[in-house]
């Protein structure tokens, strides 16, 4: 492969991973709990991985390890926006005098 093929195929990753953070944020927050069904969704994304047929070598091992690793820290960056999300909007609910549900 050429330098210009990997670096398309990185750009590509990048950009899927992007909109996929972004579309998770916008669903999750969108729920009546939003860290709840981060959770959930964490746990099902984690299950499908683990379930999928692949190949059993050392190249597929390292290849799944990373996997698990990216979803990790994708994970881990949706919920840091996802609890800031949440506390703008309970800001903006005692700013507006609003009653917040505990």
């Amino acid at each position: 492969m050429d330098e210009e093929y990997h670096a398309s195929i990185q750009g590509r990753i990048i950009a899927i991973e992007l909109l996929m953070r972004g579309l998770l944020a916008a669903h999750i927050t969108q729920q009546s709990e939003p860290l709840v069904t981060l959770s959930t969704t964490r746990q099902s994304f984690f299950a499908t991985l683990q379930n999928l047929e692949r190949p059993i070598d050392s190249e597929a091992d390292l290849i799944w390890e990373k996997a698990a690793d990216a979803l990790e820290e994708t994970f881990r960056e949706l919920e840091i926006r996802v609890r800031s999300i949440v506390a703008k909007r309970q800001d903006q609910l005692v700013g507006a005098g609003g009653v917040l549900a505990v």
